[in-house]
């Protein structure tokens, strides 16, 4: 313990006496416990752009019959997807399959859309 005659520092953060480098946190009369070296950051655990583009991808193929609006779902489950993929890349490659998986299907969609247009007009 502490001599109750002597001054002790303020709290704060001070050089750790036990790690040349780190800092530690001085609680005004003892050192708190010491913090990890590093903190690693926890995986995200999905990818929204690209499960939104996936299921926008598998409308817009599903309807491809109503070639107006299926070409515009399609359009959208596109851009989703590849925002998607983008966002994986960021991410440790969470959701990247979907994202590719969406982008095949929604170039499938407006394909069979216009395929559609074609063979009705």
């Amino acid at each position: 313990m502490s001599d109750p005659n002597t001054s002790l520092p303020p709290a704060g953060w001070y050089p750790d006496p036990q790690r040349p480098g780190a800092s530690r946190w001085w609680t005004g009369s003892d050192w708190a416990p010491p913090s990890p070296a590093t903190i690693t950051p926890a995986k995200p655990a999905s990818n929204g752009f690209a499960i939104a583009g996936f299921i926008v991808s598998i409308v817009a193929a599903g309807s491809f019959i109503a070639s107006n609006q299926a070409t515009a779902i399609a359009v959208v489950g596109l851009i989703l997807s590849v925002f998607g993929v983008n966002n994986a890349r960021n991410r440790d490659g969470v959701g990247l399959q979907l994202g590719w998986w969406g982008v095949g299907i929604s170039l499938a969609g407006l394909i069979f859309a216009q395929l559609w247009r074609l063979i009705t007009s």
